[in-house]
């Protein structure tokens, strides 16, 4: 794999050119929500805190929790993955991404 690039299940994410394919074919994501999605990736098993994802996505640009939610909403099934809304919600699917109240998300 090159340098920069990101592999999970079926995706290639390559932050540098800002794409993201599925099997090959590309993926629609704006590049907001691409710069969202590398960030994610970049820190696997991690917390993102709000903070961190504000400062590093949208680069101080003054965003309500809504556009944040609506981010996350756009990301997970486009990146071919449920999203886990806590880690109390557990029903068996596999998720990529954990959302914590108050905490930030996880990859």
């Amino acid at each position: 794999m090159v340098p920069g690039r990101f592999r999970f299940d079926r995706f290639m994410l390559d932050p540098a050119n800002r794409r993201l394919t599925e099997s090959g074919a590309p993926v629609d994501l704006n590049a907001r929500y691409l710069d969202a999605l590398a960030l994610l990736v970049r820190n696997a098993g991690q917390l993102v805190t709000k903070e961190r994802f504000l400062d590093e996505v949208w680069r101080g640009v003054p965003v309500t929790d809504e556009a944040l939610t609506q981010c996350i909403k756009t990301i997970a099934p486009r990146a071919g993955r449920r999203c886990r809304q806590s880690a109390a919600d557990r029903d068996g699917a596999q998720a990529w991404l954990s959302l914590y109240r108050g905490g930030g998300e996880r990859q």
